[in-house]
């Protein structure tokens, strides 16, 4: 796993940028949940198409690789929107 990382590291600091993007905007627009529903759905669609570009470069895109990223894309998605709506 570390080796993964290192070896890619150009990547997961684009992951990283694309999370902490997301959660300083949930944090910054507390009071806005407009806003905060903005940043949920742009950071899940970015973090879904980091994982599709990300395994198209290292060749072993597969459907299954690609549903479970929709999936846990959809799931974050779901779980934030219930915690801004809540919120």
């Amino acid at each position: 796993m570390l080796e993964d990382i290192k070896s890619h590291a150009r990547h997961y600091f684009i992951l990283l940028i694309i999370l902490l993007h997301g959660f300083g905007g949930l944090i910054l627009f507390r009071y806005d949940q407009l806003v905060q529903l903005w940043f949920v759905f742009s950071t899940c669609s970015a973090y879904f198409l980091w994982g599709l570009i990300h395994h198209h470069l290292e060749k072993n895109a597969t459907p299954k690789i690609i549903f479970e990223y929709l999936l846990i894309s959809i799931l974050a998605a779901l779980l934030l929107t219930t915690l801004v709506i809540r919120a």
